[in-house]
């Protein structure tokens, strides 16, 4: 078996680029290793997987994302058709409300919310408007907070976090992920737990429905790693 760094012997990068100069991030070197070309969403990888994995590269460090490499084998041929992608959007749901917005919730000195939120949020992140909105609220009094990061975390509260029905979308997930994000900030100490848990919920979610069914053919691989090499 192939160890992750002779998988992809480069950096994971942030976000998504257009060129092999610029990098690649987990899940634009999914796509060029099975497809030859750099897109963060690949036609086989799922919507909701490909959703965690893209902001669970781009919230961690670099030092902490380059683990990830592990996983790409793993997000190859996720795709299972609507029932699987529901059950994985519950368990994220109710992973973010269990495990991480408790922590942003402690982040921002509002732990004594924590009890209330998994009680009345049991599995739709759309729930999460009211804490968010304490939360913003404890920000705005908090100077240290940096004026474009509130710009930001409201615009993503009045934009992206909820939807009319009562199930939130697959980019709600993002949403909610750099709020909680913004919200360590506060609380420096506790962000190591945010980053085990990010890694955590991706392990998770690639539970639910196959993972990885695909073998890579190493050799196409190698060629396109090659190339890659030679592009950058």
């Amino acid at each position: 078996m192939k160890s992750a760094d002779s998988l992809w012997p480069f950096a994971l990068t942030v976000g998504t680029s257009d060129h092999p100069k610029d990098g690649a991030c987990l899940m634009s070197v999914v796509s060029w290793l099975v497809y030859g070309d750099l897109s963060d969403q690949p036609a086989c990888v799922s919507e909701v997987v490909g959703e965690v994995a893209r902001h669970v590269n781009d919230l961690l460090p670099d030092y902490r994302r380059q683990a990830l490499k592990a996983y790409i084998p793993r997000l190859i041929d996720t795709n299972d058709g609507e029932s699987i992608e529901r059950a994985r959007l519950c368990f994220i749901h109710e992973y973010i409300i269990e495990e991480l917005f408790p922590l942003g919730l402690d982040a921002a000195g509002l732990d004594f919310l924590i009890p209330v939120l998994r009680r009345v949020a049991p599995n739709h992140v759309i729930r999460l408007k009211p804490y968010i909105d304490e939360i913003v609220g404890q920000a705005l009094r908090d100077p240290s907070w940096p004026e474009a990061a509130m710009t930001i975390l409201q615009n993503r509260i009045e934009c992206g976090l909820w939807v009319q029905s009562s199930t939130a979308a697959p980019e709600t997930i993002g949403s909610v992920l750099e709020s909680i994000a913004l919200a360590m900030a506060l609380k420096p100490r506790m962000v190591s737990q945010f980053y085990d848990g990010l890694v955590d919920m991706l392990d998770g979610v690639l539970l639910i429905g196959r993972s990885g069914m695909r073998q890579i053919d190493h050799a196409v691989a190698e060629e396109r790693i090659q190339a890659f090499a030679e592009a950058a």
